[in-house]
């Protein structure tokens, strides 16, 4: 048994989707090259993640029998963004 905490997929994914929302929304309020600098950051940081757990909470939901089809759906995806 294992005594480190984990974050479930489905948690993460809706986190850093909601995180890169806010990020853009507050585009619109930044002043200056330093509040410039300090968006495009965490926007690059916030879609990272977005692009790292969506593939794996999208096959963590499919069965096995579809995992071949949800494959193409991830590569997709990846290559999108």
């Amino acid at each position: 048994m294992s005594i480190h905490p984990t974050i479930s997929s489905n948690f993460e994914s809706i986190s850093f989707f909601s995180l890169t929302a806010v990020s853009l929304l507050a585009l619109t309020t930044v002043q200056g090259y330093h509040g410039y600098l300090l968006f495009a950051w965490l926007y690059g940081v916030f879609l990272g993640g977005l692009h790292l757990a969506l593939p794996v909470y999208t096959l963590e939901r499919l069965r096995m029998r579809h995992f071949p089809r949800a494959a193409g759906f991830v590569q997709v995806e990846t290559v999108q963004q």
